[in-house]
């Protein structure tokens, strides 16, 4: 693109790029704020980072059809309006409160907002998964995140001890400890599943997205996350209790245990190539049948 032509799209696109600055500076804290969780040491959130980036991918590839569609419109004016004034009202009370996740979540509100209301509601509509995608950068408050992780340790504990006594091992459990014959481990809150929860549903609803499927079969795909999630943490945690039980605690706590995290990731995206496979086996099936009763 030349100078000029590139000097044209910034003149044509000035409100967004100072709604961009002033979004930028409003939003400050809120920014500090999502960077400070996604560094933690122990963050749930550390994807945060390329969400941004695969959300601008992604209205990047569609730049052709924005330029091409992207008008504004009585549906899309009164739209963009609803959500901005809703997005900003959720900020201040954000702000008021000092709830940096109302923020967080009124930021993609007004984003979604700016697209409906600047480039229309045919631009929304096609943009609508980029951005309601951002969601995903923004952490959910640290006593939710307690709560829940607390409720799947207990949860994955349990489970484990059943699958480990249906394998013919003496296993008690005893809170988030489970105790075999000569020795014992807990299930901390790295081993809950919540952190591969949300990353893995960041992945489901981006893997969904980019699949060919129907939209309802991409909505199975996606609400598929959670429940691949807890079955390949569970994987993980039973691979603990074995060693535990075979080898000691020691060593089942230590290295091992690092490494049998990326045992949840690689039963996660084999759980999820073979469903998308068998989804596609399904519709075409489906679609067989419909036009078979057709004719």
């Amino acid at each position: 693109m030349k100078i000029q032509e590139r000097g044209r799209v910034l003149i044509d696109n000035w409100p967004v790029l100072i709604i961009t600055a002033l979004l930028a500076y409003t939003y400050l804290d809120t920014f500090k704020w999502m960077i400070v969780r996604w560094l933690k040491a122990d963050s749930y959130y550390s994807h945060g980072f390329i969400i941004p980036f695969i959300s601008a991918y992604l209205i990047w590839k569609d730049r052709s059809y924005i330029q091409d569609k992207g008008q504004s419109d009585s549906w899309g004016t009164n739209l963009g309006l609803v959500l901005l004034t809703g997005g900003a009202g959720l900020h201040c009370a954000g702000v008021l409160f000092k709830i940096l996740f109302l923020s967080g979540i009124s930021l993609v509100i007004l984003l979604l907002g700016m697209v409906f209301y600047i480039y229309g509601s045919e631009v929304g509509r096609k943009l609508l998964f980029p951005v309601l995608f951002l969601f995903a950068m923004v952490p959910l408050p640290l006593s939710l995140i307690a709560d829940l992780s607390l409720k799947l340790k207990l949860f994955v504990a349990g489970l484990a001890t059943w699958t480990v006594s249906l394998m013919g091992i003496v296993a008690l459990r005893e809170g988030s400890f489970i105790h075999f014959s000569n020795d014992s481990i807990i299930v901390g809150d790295v081993c809950s599943g919540l952190r591969s929860i949300i990353a893995l549903l960041a992945f489901g609803a981006l893997f969904a997205y980019v699949s060919d499927l129907s939209r309802t079969m991409r909505a199975v795909l996606f609400l598929s996350s959670v429940p691949i999630a807890l079955l390949s943490n569970s994987v993980r945690v039973v691979a603990v209790c074995l060693i535990a039980n075979q080898w000691g605690s020691k060593v089942a706590t230590g290295r091992v245990h690092d490494l049998t995290g990326i045992l949840i990731f690689i039963v996660a995206f084999i759980l999820f190539f073979s469903l998308e496979k068998q989804l596609h086996v399904l519709e075409q099936a489906l679609f067989k049948t419909e036009k078979d009763s057709s004719e």
